[in-house]
């Protein structure tokens, strides 16, 4: 009989790939029991197929589903780096957002090579609303790679340039494609995207909230604002449009008590773009 250490190696050699993880640093992996490493997570094998990989950090756990084809690998790349690792949960539990489960989809496309496809899956992304910001970012991560596959350079790059402005800690990975990096490089490093708030007043009744916008790039769309009451309950949202030259102004009723105050700056479809905590 063959032991069955050594039919998992064999197994391993005839029917594996490999995974790069990025999360925020630290974070355990954990491929069911087993322990596959810490972030950062290079180059790791793992069995080929249907997974599901637990990520621990804080004492928090997350699960994520992926799949890995025979010899190839899968890179991973969970939430921008400053939202930290619970910073999309709770977006996603505050309302500001939601998961997206076209980019999962379109992760799996392009790791299939089926890049026809995979620009559609891509246009349906884009345009689901309130997009969370870690999906916002690989949804335009995508679109650069598959822009720069089928020769379309400028829109590669003009994705690249927004993926750079809404995570500036973003890096391609270590054996990303030659003509990636060359488009990477080559796109522009001075666009910028900033959220600015002032110190909320309170007058007749009302808490009046005021700022303003530096989008290079004409991402932002509109303005969204939660006033969180004191009871734990619905937040009071309202809405608040762009000047030309990106400044906003709402108001939200003080008489709703004296919870903190976000401010979105989002997409024409509800994304996240960036967000700000005014009080």
């Amino acid at each position: 009989m063959i032991p069955a250490a050594l039919l998992l190696a064999l197994s391993l050699q005839t029917s594996s790939g490999f995974v790069v993880l990025d999360a925020e640093e630290g974070t355990r992996v954990f491929l069911g029991k087993r322990l596959l490493g810490t972030v950062p997570l290079g180059r790791t094998r793992v069995p080929a197929g249907d997974l599901e990989l637990t990520l621990e950090r804080d004492g928090a756990r997350r699960v994520i589903e992926v799949r890995v084809e025979p010899n190839a690998t899968r890179y991973l790349r969970i939430g921008p780096k400053r939202a930290g690792y619970e910073g999309q949960r709770a977006m996603t539990k505050a309302g500001y957002c939601r998961r997206n489960p076209h980019v999962v989809g379109a992760s799996d496309m392009f790791d299939r090579l089926e890049f026809d496809r995979v620009a559609r899956r891509l246009q349906r992304a884009i345009e689901a609303p309130s997009n969370c910001p870690a999906d916002v970012v690989r949804i335009y991560e995508l679109k650069g790679y598959v822009d720069a596959i089928n020769g379309e350079r400028e829109r590669a790059k003009r994705a690249l340039e927004i993926v750079r402005v809404l995570d500036p800690e973003f890096a391609l990975a270590p054996d990303a494609p030659r003509k990636i990096v060359e488009i990477w490089e080559a796109a522009p490093k001075e666009s910028k995207l900033l959220l600015r708030v002032a110190p909320p007043v309170v007058k007749d009744g009302w808490i009046r909230i005021e700022g303003s916008t530096e989008d290079t790039l004409v991402l932002g769309d509109h303005i969204r604002v939660f006033l969180w009451v004191a009871d734990g309950g619905a937040p009071i949202t309202r809405r608040a449009e762009l000047t030309p030259d990106g400044r906003f102004a709402t108001a939200v009723p003080a008489a709703a008590g004296g919870g903190a105050i976000d401010v979105v700056l989002a997409d024409r479809w509800g994304g996240a773009l960036r967000t700000h905590r005014a009080r």
